[in-house]
């Protein structure tokens, strides 16, 4: 169960088949095998070892999926960044994983030079999409050229390697200590595909297109399916609705994922420049809930399938699906999360741990060989998310008689707004940083666009002049634009417990009541 070995089937078996399209590129799966293993031999004669980790800072590329496939193949670890993040959050994950090397978009070299001291050396950071001169920097097209020959058999691995060793290590937030890297494996990516595919189905003359950014797990959802397949990949630098159209036009594009942000911006803009769109086939859409409502108009507009997943990075990241056929029943539903993925348990359980019985509110716990390995130089935390094989997923739900699951709320002061993870208390540290903050508290709020956006209640030194936009400006820089609350409402005080917490729920009803759930 190694993930890279698809490309090298498809070699042999679909060798002059499209693999991989771009507006001025065009690689079949024999040219971009050849590609990948030169990528895995260069970076090898540079020094690059098994276990060594090796960043990607870069928006959608046809090379972020070559190192997705060439580092695997030596046994080196991908660290793909969210680019997205600010520098201190960057520079945090680079201290924790210690990468030897690194890629870098041609358009994230500002923020690379302000993380420069954090960063592997020049000689091995690598720029992608360069066209002319990178600086001080290789090219990453330079690594497609190995001074070693390429074997004319590409089914010959590299070396010997096992499903248990580490493919990637995949951030999920973290401002004030230690990051979180969620280790998956050859094992758990592998095992991730062909449970999605049972449900998928996507076909050899797919085209996917990754409108997702590729350093979000999200997008891995598919792209280890599509190759498995031998079907073509597609780029898009990022999301734009008439972009998306004439790509699914001019390309014959048949398939994407997008969280629910993107599909409910795409719907719109259809219902006001109706586009033909009858080549495309299939939606997957996942990362955060979507409300029913929105979910009935974009049946209506877009003539293909849909499909919803629900997961997370811990899960590679997908644990249950709502099928097209589900999304045609509508009705209740379309607020579900689907059934478990063939080979994946699903259990709720109550405040002890126990099973409690259908219909019966509790928190999601998972096993399958898709499951983490665990957290990176992390093992108290990866004790505490994983026990006695079940992954704790921190999320409240419920199971029907019929096996479909519902998720309701959070145990964990998680917020997902446009798919991005987003944890309360790192927006708080950053807030506390603020001498006029005395308190400050961080939840989810429900949001027409976005799905959920950070709110943030605040109580400020009394003669302090602080508001909305002067403590907004502060947080800018400090963290992610995405994490800087979009409200900021101060009170005289905060409702605490006895022992002095603050009462988190009671805060969030306010922003969520009358709503059936606490996720959106």
């Amino acid at each position: 169960m190694l993930i890279h070995l698809p490309i090298l089937r498809n070699a042999t078996i679909y060798p002059d088949r499209e693999a991989v399209r771009t507006a001025d590129q065009r690689f079949t799966w024999r040219e971009f095998a050849q590609r990948v293993l030169h990528i895995a031999k260069s970076l090898q004669q540079r020094g690059l070892r098994p276990g060594d980790r090796f960043c990607v800072l870069s928006g959608n590329h046809p090379s972020y999926l070559e190192i997705y496939y060439a580092l695997p193949m030596i046994g080196a670890i991908i660290v793909p960044l969210n680019t997205r993040l600010s520098a201190p959050e960057l520079r945090l994950i680079l201290e924790n994983c210690e990468p030897w090397g690194m890629a870098v978009g041609d358009t994230m070299l500002e923020i690379h030079h302000r993380l420069s001291f954090a960063c592997p050396p020049p000689d091995k950071t690598f720029v992608i999409g360069a066209s002319g001169d990178p600086g001080e920097f290789s090219q990453f097209e330079d690594l497609t050229r190995s001074t070693e020959s390429v074997t004319d058999n590409p089914l010959v691995p590299l070396e010997e390697l096992q499903d248990d060793r580490l493919v990637g290590i995949f951030y999920t937030g973290g401002t004030t200590a230690t990051p979180k890297g969620v280790c998956l494996t050859h094992k758990n990516l592998t095992a991730h595909a062909y449970e999605l595919q049972a449900t998928l189905r996507l076909r050899s003359t797919d085209r996917y297109l990754h409108m997702a950014p590729m350093f979000h797990i999200a997008d891995l959802a598919s792209t280890f399916i599509i190759t498995q397949v031998g079907g073509a990949h597609h780029f898009a630098a990022g999301f734009e609705p008439s972009q998306f159209a004439d790509q699914v036009e001019a390309e014959r594009v048949t398939c994407t994922l997008m969280v629910p942000t993107m599909l409910n911006i795409l719907v719109q803009w259809l219902e006001k420049n109706p586009r033909d769109l009858s080549r495309f086939r299939q939606f997957l859409y996942g990362g955060s809930a979507i409300p029913a409502d929105r979910l009935e108009r974009a049946l209506k507009v877009l003539p293909c399938k849909f499909f919803q997943g629900y997961g997370m990075t811990e899960s590679s990241p997908t644990l249950s699906v709502l099928s097209d056929e589900d999304h045609r029943q509508g009705g209740m539903l379309l607020e579900s999360a689907g059934r478990p993925l063939l080979g994946v348990q699903i259990r709720i359980v109550d405040n002890k741990g126990q099973p409690v019985a259908p219909g019966h509110v509790g928190e999601i716990q998972a096993r399958a060989p898709n499951i983490m390995a665990g957290y990176w130089r992390n093992e108290e935390a990866t004790k505490k998310a994983i026990v006695d094989g079940w992954y704790k997923s921190g999320d409240l739900g419920r199971m029907n008689d019929e096996g479909y699951l519902f998720l309701l709320d959070r145990l964990k002061d998680k917020i997902v707004s446009g798919g991005e993870n987003i944890y309360s208390t790192e927006v708080e540290a950053i807030l506390y940083q603020n001498a006029d903050v005395v308190e400050a508290c961080v939840v989810s709020a429900p949001d027409e666009t976005w799905g959920e956006r950070v709110v943030a209640v605040v109580v400020k030194r009394g003669e302090s002049d602080l508001d909305q936009e002067k403590l907004k400006e502060f947080c800018r820089g400090r963290i992610a634009d995405f994490k800087v609350p979009k409200d900021i409402h101060f009170r005289a005080e905060l409702p605490k417990s006895g022992p002095g917490k603050f009462l988190k729920r009671e805060i969030r009803e306010e922003f969520w009541s009358g709503k059936s759930r606490r996720v959106n």
